[in-house]
């Protein structure tokens, strides 16, 4: 089976990740013995191979978001339009008006798009993390937004939180597990039972929204 990338580090053990584009990674302690590495491998190919077919498949099915033909935003899919109406990117009933002075200008257009989600995922998110952090009694340091390749959000030791941007792109249901589950980094600054069990008190479906969101990975590569 092949390894697409092998990263060695300083960890005591070894571990296998499936990229958002279905790519093998696998990291290990910087001495462990090659072979040993290629028969773990062996041993998780049924693994592998499942994880591989479900992320390619998610792939294929969300082309048209992964080519820029078609834009998502709070969860809808959203038509490319070019308008004389607007004079920025504006995002209405399923439609993405794009002003039509960038309609021949194709390598401008990702970048105002982006332009108008971050600034949509900033008020966005800032509300959600008032309205949790007042139902949960917490007060984050600050709230802000970062450009990660790999992560929807973090919470540091002194409260503050940051937000992917391309949340925006996903459903509410599923910013609202991300804003819930840095919020309760607050309280459990780790993934114990007990930081489990703050992030259910408020979303009972956490799993279920959890999972979904691992299916919009792909999200993370858009606009870079």
């Amino acid at each position: 089976m092949q390894i697409d990338m092998l990263i060695r580090t300083k960890r005591r053990s070894v571990s296998l990740q499936i990229s958002p584009k279905g790519n093998l990674i696998v990291r290990a302690p910087i001495n462990y013995p090659y072979e040993k590495i290629i028969k773990l491998v062996e041993n998780k190919r049924n693994w592998v191979e499942v994880h591989q077919a479900r992320i390619l498949a998610n792939r294929n099915l969300n082309r048209d978001i992964l080519n820029y033909d078609k834009i998502l935003f709070y969860g809808y899919t959203n038509n490319i339009t070019f308008s004389n109406q607007v004079k920025k990117v504006v995002f209405s009933n399923g439609v993405c008006f794009i002003p039509s002075r960038f309609e021949n200008r194709a390598e401008r257009i990702p970048y105002e798009i982006a332009k108008t989600l971050k600034n949509e995922a900033k008020e966005i998110l800032s509300k959600r993390t008032i309205y949790f952090a007042n139902l949960m009694q917490l007060k984050p340091q600050s709230v802000s937004m970062m450009n990660s390749k790999r992560m929807w959000g973090s919470c540091d030791k002194t409260a503050n939180i940051k937000y992917n941007w391309r949340l925006v792109m996903v459903p509410p249901d599923l910013i609202d597990y991300v804003v819930v589950h840095e919020l309760s980094h607050i309280v459990e600054f780790n993934h114990s039972k007990m930081f489990w069990e703050i992030v259910k008190s408020i979303l009972p479906n956490y799993k279920e929204r959890r999972q979904s969101l691992k299916k919009g990975d792909y999200l993370l590569e858009l606009f870079r």
